[in-house]
């Protein structure tokens, strides 16, 4: 599952920047994680919000299915799930309850002209995302 994470009034996408083996170097890219057995995707889009933003599901005012597809369907069977979330307006994030492997350095709420900046459009889970918000607008 992967979340692209709005603010309030859709001006911002939420970002987390982490090390990734097969690029070798750190990256900007939306919340994801991999789905785990007896969890639905979006219950698993709810976990990883807590897990890599800190917000809680009583912050997320929205949240709700927009796409998905195969990853690579030419050597792998995964399946990316895309969540469109809304985070409730003057929501405070708490507490991230990262994964032992995970390590992120950074991570908030960018506009547009941030996200390019970082080039969050090297990932393409990513780069979806910022095309469906440029899309939304």
């Amino acid at each position: 599952s992967a979340m692209i994470v709005f603010n309030h009034n859709y001006s911002k996408i939420y970002l987390v920047k982490q090390f990734r083996f097969g690029s070798l170097e750190e990256m900007w890219e939306i919340p994801a994680g991999i789905i785990e057995h007896g969890l639905s995707a979006e219950e698993t889009a709810v976990k990883e919000i807590k897990e890599e933003t800190g917000y809680n599901e009583s912050d997320i005012e929205s949240i709700k299915e927009i796409n998905g597809g195969y990853v690579s369907p030419g050597y792998s069977s995964e399946y990316m799930h895309y969540f469109e979330v809304v985070i409730k307006e003057g929501a405070v994030p708490g507490k991230k309850d990262l994964d032992e492997h995970e390590l992120i350095t950074d991570d908030g709420f960018y506009t547009y002209d941030e996200a390019m900046e970082k080039q969050a459009w090297k990932d393409l889970k990513t780069n979806y995302a910022i095309l469906y918000w440029q899309t939304r607008k």
